[in-house]
């Protein structure tokens, strides 16, 4: 007669003097394939040892064995606690090492369109098909690549993937990550153990792993929130072994500074160090920092990490010129057009800024009254600077009059004369001629990687208000650096 499976957790078995309280289940992750696979993620107090660690248990076994804020030593309840359950307030260190049972669930989703790809030692991909098909909250701890992220990214299990239905796909880790201006250089290695699949060998478990529909015909590096050898568990040896642990993602950080008055405000705003010669300050107002990112609206996901404006920008861009054309009549250029559509709330690769603090406080304190808010400061040289007229800006700009596919086939990476020989640049340049007929038309590669700040034309009343400046984010999706003062 086969022996039933013992439901007193290793982390008992293993200190069976020592007395533990189940406290808080922080989520529940289903397994939808097999429900007797899903586990909470419980906060776990060892009473004796005046620790708190994380783990993972059972649903059914809180149903059957054990309940919250009990005392249990060696799976039985502890009715010697007492001592322990006196002390009206604790405090725990907490204790990551100890649970053996722990484990971050998060994989990463490495796709190429290029031919034999994966057959070199190093791939780069473009930043902004980083975090692409990713959930918002955690593209949000990615969007700043330090050393903690990069790290964390490492640690993660790789499926490393050709586009196509039914191509192969390797599994491994990154072993390095070189941040460059407009990408990132990854060195890998693969799991020897593990020999290629077909993608349709994991087709079933396409849910489970995140891996959306047409997911797989994009070039992109996304991060998921899911256990890879876990899910995959049928189709890798059994000789895999799966206890080596990840890096969680690793905390947001929060503000330099703090102030909870206007006086205690304006004093901070005159402590922060620039050279009037040499750098212009700017300043940025948010509600609630938790909600709102240094990110243009343009480049807004939903909660699953899909944009909900960028494919279709170039329509949203023409649809509001249609219907409201006599409002543009004035318009010069197309980055005039754009500052207007952003003042009629149409997404947009602009984010506001101000050269006035008080104005961004008033947008920090205008609404979300129960949550912190943020003023964010950007110190910029004054050569870096550009203004309405600029070429750079008009370069930048007019790419919000390509359709999505086109933008996508630029690519930055070539010398001038063959960057500009592209079919979807010249066209770029049929737009910039539009509104500049004497361009030269030899757009600089390094021109549509950057992020600038431009001085628009004060041509209504709230942009008047606000100081008249906005930081243009035409071609990058990463976010802005920032200091900021809660």
């Amino acid at each position: 007669m086969a022996k039933s499976k013992s439901i007193i957790p290793e982390f008992m078995k293993n200190n069976p003097e020592d007395t533990f309280m189940f406290t808080m289940p922080i989520n529940l992750k289903l397994d939808y394939e097999s429900f007797s696979n899903s586990h909470f993620n419980v906060i776990v107090e060892n009473l004796t040892k005046n620790e708190s660690f994380l783990t993972e248990m059972s649903p059914g076994i809180f149903f059957t064995h054990f309940t919250f804020y009990k005392p249990y030593k060696n799976g039985k309840i502890d009715k010697d606690s007492k001592q322990y359950l006196k002390k009206d307030k604790r405090s725990f260190d907490i204790n990551t090492d100890f649970a053996s049972d722990k484990k971050v669930s998060m994989y990463n989703l490495l796709v190429t369109g290029e031919d034999d790809a994966w057959e070199a030692t190093s791939y780069r991909f473009f930043r902004n098909r980083f975090l692409e098909y990713t959930v918002e909250e955690i593209a949000e701890h990615f969007q700043v690549l330090d050393e903690d992220n990069l790290e964390a990214l490492k640690s993660y299990p790789c499926i490393f993937a050709y586009e196509g239905a039914d191509s192969e796909f390797k599994i491994g880790k990154i072993t390095s990550i070189k941040r460059q201006t407009d990408a990132l250089e990854i060195k890998y290695e693969f799991d020897e153990k593990i020999t290629s699949k077909k993608f349709s060998e994991i087709e079933q478990y396409r849910q489970a792993l995140d891996i959306r529909a047409w997911e797989m015909n994009r070039t992109h590096w996304a991060v998921k929130d899911a256990d890879l050898y876990s899910v995959l568990g049928e189709i890798i040896p059994a000789s895999i072994s799966i206890s080596e642990e990840s890096v969680p993602l690793p905390k947001a950080k929060d503000a330099q500074q703090h102030a909870s008055s206007v006086k205690e405000f304006i004093n901070k705003v005159f402590s922060f160090q620039h050279d009037t010669h040499i750098h212009e300050v700017f300043y940025r107002g948010h509600s609630d920092k938790q909600k709102y990112k240094l990110e243009p609206s343009l480049f807004r996901k939903d909660e699953l990490g899909n944009y909900l404006y960028l494919e279709k920008e170039d329509i949203l861009y023409r649809e509001l010129i249609v219907s409201n054309s006599s409002d543009f009549l004035s318009d010069s250029y197309t980055l005039d057009r754009l500052v207007r559509m952003q003042h009629y709330s149409l997404p947009t690769r602009l984010l506001d800024i101000t050269s006035n603090p008080l104005i961004a406080l008033y947008f920090t304190c205008k609404s979300s009254i129960g949550s912190d808010g943020e003023v964010v400061f950007f110190r910029i040289q004054k050569e870096e600077i550009k203004y309405y007229d600029s070429d750079t800006a008009s370069c930048l700009a007019n790419l919000a009059k390509l359709p999505k596919h086109e933008q996508n086939k630029i690519n930055t990476g070539l010398e001038k004369h063959e960057f500009n020989e592209q079919p979807v640049i010249k066209r770029l340049v049929h737009f910039i001629r539009d509104e500049k007929p004497f361009f030269e038309g030899q757009i600089e590669p390094s021109d549509l990687k950057k992020i600038i700040c431009v001085k628009s034309k004060k041509s209504n009343e709230r942009i008047t208000s606000q100081s008249g400046a906005f930081l243009s984010n035409l071609f990058k999706k990463t976010p802005f650096s920032k200091t900021g003062m809660n």
